[in-house]
């Protein structure tokens, strides 16, 4: 978690508030003493001057920072619908719709940013697959071989994760 919340590069999708607080907590916690942290705890405690100069300084960054929007954000929006569907279908047992709703995710998931999210969406539809097979439906063994196999060209290291696991064992 402090490395994802002191990337810079995370961290400019933030808040401004929140870009602000982390901003001064990596400063008052870099090249810092024991002692040193117990005076500024001391001071948080306090709320004193010393403290509303702390706050004043976070006001003005605050002020300062501008939010980027996450990249990609429109196709993760587009896509929920077809998430919830998929969701909902699995919860039901409809495997080849769940199926059928994972693919109309991918479909949307083009960018670049998004390979990771893509290797969890093709595992969700491998998995769904899988347990259209268990359930007797034919021709989905290679759905769910075709959709694991895809994975694996979506994200490496996500490739070799839970091949055989599925939702649908008892």
């Amino acid at each position: 978690m402090p490395a994802y919340l002191t990337d810079l590069k995370r961290r400019e999708h933030f808040h401004p508030e929140l870009q602000a607080e982390i901003e001064f907590g990596v400063y008052q916690s870099t090249d810092i003493t024991a002692p040193e942290i117990i005076d500024n705890f001391k001071v948080f405690l306090e709320h004193d001057d010393a403290w509303e100069e702390a706050n004043r300084s976070i006001l003005e960054a605050r002020s300062e920072a501008k939010q980027k929007d996450f990249p990609a954000m429109e196709e993760l929006a587009d896509s929920v619908a077809k998430e919830i569907e998929w969701q909902t279908a699995m919860w039901n047992q409809d495997y080849e719709r769940a199926y059928d709703s994972a693919r109309e995710v991918l479909a949307g998931l083009n960018d670049s940013g998004l390979r990771g999210y893509r290797a969890l969406w093709f595992y969700l539809a491998g998995a769904a697959a899988e347990c259209a097979v268990a359930e007797g439906v034919a021709g989905f063994d290679v759905k769910a071989r075709q959709s694991y196999r895809m994975k694996g060209t979506s994200r490496p290291e996500v490739a070799a994760e839970a091949a055989g696991s599925s939702c649908c064992h008892d």
